[in-house]
C-alpha cells in the first residue's frame, strides 16, 4: 500500500496523470469507501456490542468524538470551511 501511494505520489506530482484521469479516481474513490463503510456496519454484530456494557460503548462514543474534534480542528487550522 505504501510503496504504491508513493508511486502515485510522485506520478501526481510529475504531472503524468492526466486531469480526467484524476476526476474518474475520485469518483472510484467514493464508491470504494462507501463499500467499504458498508462492510464494517454488516460485520458488526448488535447483541455483541450491547454485552460490551456501557463501558465499552461510553468508550466508542469518546473516540468518535475525539476524532471528530481533531478532524475539525485541522480543518479549522487549514482554512477550510
Amino acid at each position: 500500500f505504501v510503496a504504491g501511494f508513493l508511486v502515485m505520489l510522485l506520478l501526481r506530482s510529475a504531472g503524468a496523470v492526466p486531469g480526467p484521469a484524476l476526476a474518474g479516481a475520485k469518483e472510484v474513490s467514493t464508491v470504494l469507501l462507501a463499500a467499504a463503510m458498508f462492510g464494517l456496519g454488516t460485520s458488526v454484530r448488535v447483541r455483541s456490542l450491547l454485552r460490551t456494557g456501557r463501558r465499552g460503548l461510553l468508550l466508542g462514543l469518546l473516540s468518535t468524538v475525539l476524532v471528530g474534534a481533531i478532524s475539525l480542528a485541522a480543518l479549522s487550522v487549514l482554512g477550510h470551511r
